[in-house]
């Protein structure tokens, strides 16, 4: 498995050759390819919107990435590696973020995340 992580986004994506490049090079282990549904819907949104493809091919190419990048989408793995876990500022960090989302406690945060992070999660508490 490669050694680090990379966010290919939608500035990237967007870009056919290129992204190509870099799943190909993902492919042969030179990195790992990360991405969020997030990211994906604004690739093929801005392709759709560029008249690049239209919705059905959009669909296709977000169906394939996930075929051949099953791992691509999971970020709780990726949260984990990029992050130097430091529970002093992770707590700060999650307060803040708290403060933000207005009568949302830091536990209440914690336990939306575990649905989509867990081990993420189990890393901060």
């Amino acid at each position: 498995m490669a050694v680090f992580p990379a966010i290919l986004d939608s500035s990237v994506l967007f870009n056919r050759p290129v992204t190509d490049t870099l799943l190909r090079a993902a492919e042969y282990g030179l990195y790992r390819v990360h991405w969020t549904q997030r990211i994906l819907d604004e690739t093929t949104g801005s392709l759709i919107k560029r008249s690049k493809m239209n919705r059905a091919q959009a669909s296709h190419l977000q169906e394939e990435l996930a075929k051949a990048f099953p791992e691509a989408m999971h970020p709780d793995v990726f949260l984990s590696d990029l992050f130097d876990l430091d529970s002093r500022l992770l707590e700060r960090i999650i307060r803040e973020q708290c403060k933000d989302l207005t009568g949302l406690s830091a536990e209440d945060l914690l336990a939306k995340l575990e649905t989509h992070v867990p081990n993420f999660v189990s890393l901060i508490r």
